[in-house]
């Protein structure tokens, strides 16, 4: 693309209906220039790459005589574009023919260091995400893979014997990036407890902006901090960064927790970006590169997007993993060097607890489809590590009750503890499906101490 050319959104597709049941039409990407006047779109394009010079857009349409609403009413095609001075040429189509019902198109990657050969098409559905890898062949075939990323590279490194080594691949998240606050922004991500690096941020900034962060860093302010924050905090968010006015926290001046609603490249490439501390939930991600002081992730499907920053995260402590997480942190592990939390979410027979990686965690929680029968495996399994210190099993996420296994010594989990969530009879179920082992103590907010004492070790 010209200089000064980015991928945004330029639209909507058309709603779809049903009886009753309208289904919003999802949102249309193109390239446009510095001024956000549309240079080129491709049809129905919900997604779109540009790497190697050309532009890759994933294209979605409704079958012939469909209406759209059913997730067997879509057609998807992989397309590749040259572009010229004033328009883009069709050079390449494939059409979608792995038998699955797709829901709605999340994001379109490259499956890093395989010299743009794989395509990774991801999808949310109401029961769960998914995707389809597009394996690129020498020879110009095409062979499609649903929901193994593993098996894909298999087929790709099966052309030669070996994995290509070639660099990551540009993504619809790396597009051309704002202005930059160099050196006061630098110092302060590099220590964010120096309040004099932060002073100086803020006068770098000027403003009722930089006036912002230098009040909440002086305590005879406190109440202005409080009005201006309160006045204009959520506009700021919004604007700087794309982030929704529900779910803000905010420390010493910046955003730290939040959630996108709308936001443009601009905005997901916003340097305040390198001070923001947690995800909490599933949404669509900023540029990795400036996500210097993350140290929570709370959502879904995020390996590709972990990938994409060269550098380690270097403060990341506690993410979601599924499989290719998993994967991640079996293969990269200096990639996230502080992770000590970890939280797995469980589909029946996916992913195994045998693909954990191996580190010391502080905690490890399994959610999902954690069920009773499965437990004491679970149990035994994570004992034998010896070097999980709290054990977690959850119904659900952050939604129903936690069930604890405190690690005492050599990893041997001796006290569990649940909360007032868990019901009584749930917890009196998986008590006798794992039995008395060797627990030193047995708590439930509701239970009598004597009610809980027959699976307790004696004394």
């Amino acid at each position: 693309m010209k200089r000064g050319h980015r991928i945004d959104r330029v639209g909507r597709a058309a709603s779809a209906s049903e009886g009753t049941l309208v289904v919003w039409g999802e949102s249309l990407f193109g390239v446009v220039d510095a001024k956000g006047r549309l240079v080129f779109a491709p049809p129905s394009s919900v997604a779109l790459v540009w790497a190697a010079d050309r532009l890759w857009s994933w294209r979605v349409e409704r079958r012939e005589g469909t209406s759209g609403v059913g997730r067997g009413d879509l057609l998807w095609r992989l397309e590749r574009y040259r572009l010229g001075d004033a328009d883009g040429v069709l050079e390449w189509s494939h059409t979608i023919e792995t038998s699955t019902e797709i829901g709605v198109a999340d994001h379109l990657v490259f499956v890093p260091r395989t010299g743009q050969r794989i395509v990774e098409l991801a999808y949310a559905a109401e029961d769960s995400p998914g995707a389809i890898f597009v394996v690129l062949k020498e020879d110009g075939t095409v062979v499609e893979v649903a929901d193994d990323r593993v098996r894909a590279l298999a087929i790709l490194k099966g052309e030669d014997g070996s994995a290509k080594d070639a660099s990551i691949a540009p993504t619809s998240r790396v597009v051309t990036t704002p202005r930059d606050e160099g050196g006061p922004l630098d110092a302060l991500v590099a220590d964010p407890d120096d309040d004099a690096a932060r002073r100086r941020y803020a006068a770098h900034l000027g403003g009722e902006r930089g006036a912002l962060i230098a009040r909440s860093l002086d305590r005879a302010q406190a109440a202005a901090h409080r009005e201006l924050l309160k006045s204009k905090g959520a506009a700021w968010a919004a604007a700087e960064m794309g982030l929704m006015k529900t779910g803000l926290a905010w420390d010493r001046g910046f955003v730290v927790r939040g959630t996108i609603g709308r936001a443009n490249e601009q905005q997901r490439s916003h340097p305040h970006w390198r001070m923001f501390r947690e995800v909490p939930a599933n949404m669509e991600l900023p540029l990795a590169e400036r996500m210097d002081s993350l140290a929570r992730l709370g959502c879904f499907n995020t390996a590709s997007w972990l990938e994409e920053r060269a550098r380690p995260w270097s403060k990341l402590a506690w993410l979601m993993a599924r499989r290719a997480e998993l994967e991640l942190l079996v293969a990269r592990p200096e990639h996230v060097p502080a992770l000590r939390e970890l939280s797995v979410f469980l589909e029946r027979g996916e992913p195994s607890l045998d693909r954990l990686p191996a580190r010391p965690l502080a905690q490890l929680e399994l959610f999902g489809d954690v069920r009773l029968d499965d437990v004491p495996d679970h149990l035994a399994r994570i004992e034998s590590r010896g070097d999980v210190a709290e054990l977690v099993l959850t119904e659900g996420h952050g939604q129903s009750g936690h069930v604890r296994w405190v690690a005492h010594e050599r990893g041997r989990f001796r006290r569990v503890v649940a909360d007032a969530k868990v019901t009584p009879s749930h917890f009196l179920a998986l008590l006798a499906r794992v039995g008395r082992r060797d627990h030193v103590a047995v708590e439930h907010p509701s239970i009598a101490p004597s009610e809980l004492t027959p699976w307790c070790a004696s004394r």
